[in-house]
């Protein structure tokens, strides 16, 4: 209380000293968790950079699989074209045998 009554000396809220040693731990403190979080920002960027590149490996890949399944499903339509024609051809020669078998069948019967 006599630090507060004399002469010249304004009065505080809150008189708090920090020893120098502890403004260095503290500064010490600061510094170590500065360089701490360097370190792993560090380790986050290198990570998002594989992933980046993962990421890309995997687009590329995913881009080339299209275009190789747009290529082979053009294949597979003129596949699916030449069955049609196929199936199409089969079917006229089993009705041109058939006819044929009718035919020499009927002739058979007219020749008796």
């Amino acid at each position: 209380m006599a630090d507060e009554s004399a002469p010249g000396r304004p009065q505080r809220i809150l008189d708090f000293r920090i020893p120098l040693w502890s403004a260095g731990v503290m500064l010490f403190t600061y510094v170590f968790a500065s360089g701490g979080m360097y370190v792993k920002m560090q380790e986050v960027q290198s990570t998002l950079t594989s992933l980046e590149v993962k990421a890309d490996r995997r687009d590329t890949a995913d881009e080339e699989m299209s275009r190789q399944i747009d290529r082979m499903s053009s294949r597979f339509d003129v596949y699916d074209m030449r069955i049609t024609r196929n199936a199409q051809d089969i079917s006229d020669l089993k009705s041109s045998v058939h006819d044929l078998n009718t035919a020499v069948t009927v002739g058979k019967v007219q020749e008796k």
